[in-house]
């Protein structure tokens, strides 16, 4: 067993990666089984809700949201995703966080009353059916599919094979539209805009903290506007925390912004059961 928890541990540390065994790994090993066990027993319990975080246009207006899981533990209070997204991508619960993760947000689309952006993991898109479930979704919830957005990471065109290609192409042509979320993060951004389908990117936050500060970091975001018109696809600036940013970022010709400034991530105002009533 030991042997085999230092093997799990040099296959995340990277290939040709000598990993000895730790002690401490046994706690990381207890750790993630109980976040996997406990994580089972949220689906089945309720305890799994979403949030979300509104993005609008240049005219103030919102033009869609970004559907944000959250985990409210009965004994722990809220868990942030960081601390089991992970851990899920490591056990079929990806896969069955991500479907309830879209269903909810489908059937949330018409109390919210603008397009939802849903994000998907690595470990979904290298199945090779995952295209095929998700059409399936969409049409049993009876929603349109240009209503909805999916958002991957910068880091999956960069690494993807023929089975995350694909999958990609599939969701577009279901009429889904793709995002690349936390554009500008890797080191191969603009490499593979030439054969990536997308229709939104939306610009690492990282550039958006110090675009007042960082001639730098403004000049990137323009470059990265100019690109995008070229291409005809969306900018949305991520991580808007101040009105110097939101006007620098209008001038730079960001089409949209998300961030604290305009709205934080907030659960779906559902009516009471006295209100229905």
């Amino acid at each position: 067993a030991k042997a085999d928890l230092a093997l799990y541990k040099g296959k995340k540390a990277g290939r040709r990666q000598v990993v000895a065994f730790d002690p401490d790994m046994l706690g990381d090993e207890r750790h993630r089984r109980f976040i996997e066990r406990e994580l089972r027993a949220a689906l089945l319990m309720d305890e799994l809700e979403l949030h979300y975080q509104p993005v609008y246009g240049c005219d103030m207006r919102v033009r869609s949201h970004e559907a944000l899981l959250r985990w409210r533990h009965t004994v722990r209070g809220m868990i942030p995703p960081a601390q089991f997204i992970a851990i899920a991508e490591q056990s079929d619960l990806i896969d069955k966080l991500g479907d309830w993760v879209l269903r909810r947000a489908c059937a949330d689309l018409e109390a919210l009353g603008t397009p939802v952006a849903v994000n998907v993991s690595p470990a979904q898109l290298r199945r090779a059916d995952f295209a095929r479930q998700l059409g399936q979704a969409v049409t049993e919830m009876g929603v349109d599919p240009g209503a909805l957005i999916i958002e991957v990471t910068e880091t999956v065109p960069m690494v993807a094979g023929a089975v995350e290609q694909a999958n990609l192409d599939a969701i577009r042509a279901l009429g889904l539209k793709v995002a690349i979320d936390d554009f500008g993060a890797g080191h191969a951004s603009l490499q593979y805009l030439r054969g990536f389908a997308f229709d939104i990117i939306k610009i690492d936050r990282t550039y958006i903290a110090n675009i007042g500060d960082n001639r730098i970091d403004a000049m990137i975001v323009e470059a990265i506007c100019d690109i995008a018109r070229s291409l005809k696809v969306d900018v949305i600036a991520e991580g808007v925390e101040t009105e110097a940013q939101l006007d620098m970022l209008r001038r730079a010709g960001c089409s949209a912004f998300q961030g604290y400034l305009l709205g934080r991530p907030a659960p779906l105002k559902r009516p009471s059961v006295a209100n229905a009533a």
